[in-house]
């Protein structure tokens, strides 16, 4: 490099500097300075943080609704309705998670109840059914009705009908729903 190419160089970044500079100032003197009263900025962050606690307060009045009154000595305070509303939300997961759980293993035992049911009356369209085997003068299904409900008392009970449960919920100690569920024999 040699001299004359370093003041080229040296004359440029001058030159970007001095645009950098001018544009700045250009910028600056663009904006209007917005001059508003102390007073209106005041007013109106006042009046915002009104509707903003009115709304929460709306909020933690339709909780309350909603939620389980908390213990007789426990202090109706934001934090006891949050804590409150937590528990009852944990509560409604669990009894949702049940309810499907039951509801699924009904499924499964009315599919296992039909089956049988299309077993003992011979249809042949039953996937992975096999059927009973009677001797040619053993005719005791072909033009009765079968009563599925009382299969149990008629000694056709399986271990797959024992899967029946029985829920419930009542109101625990503590004010939140409670969810049982016990084996039907």
């Amino acid at each position: 490099m040699n001299i004359e190419q370093l003041l080229e160089a040296a004359k440029i970044i001058e030159q970007r500097d001095e645009a950098k500079k001018q544009s700045q100032a250009s910028v600056k003197r663009d904006r209007k300075p917005t001059k508003r009263s102390p007073s209106y900025s005041r007013t109106t962050h006042n009046q915002l943080e009104k509707n903003r606690r009115a709304h929460l307060r709306d909020c933690l009045e339709l909780l309350k609704e909603l939620v389980p009154s908390p213990p007789e000595h426990q202090k109706a305070t934001t934090l006891a309705l949050l804590q409150s509303a937590q528990q009852y939300i944990q509560v409604l997961q669990m009894t949702e998670k049940e309810a499907i759980d039951t509801k699924r293993k009904l499924a499964q035992e009315r599919y296992d109840l039909q089956r049988r049911l299309a077993l003992l009356r011979g249809d042949k369209a039953v996937p992975g059914a096999k059927r009973p085997r009677h001797s040619e003068g053993d005719s005791s299904t072909s033009g009765e009705e079968i009563d599925v409900e009382n299969d149990e008392e008629a000694g056709y009970a399986s271990s797959e009908s024992d899967d029946r449960f029985s829920t419930g919920s009542s109101v625990g100690s503590d004010g939140g729903l409670t969810a049982n569920s016990r084996r039907v024999k």
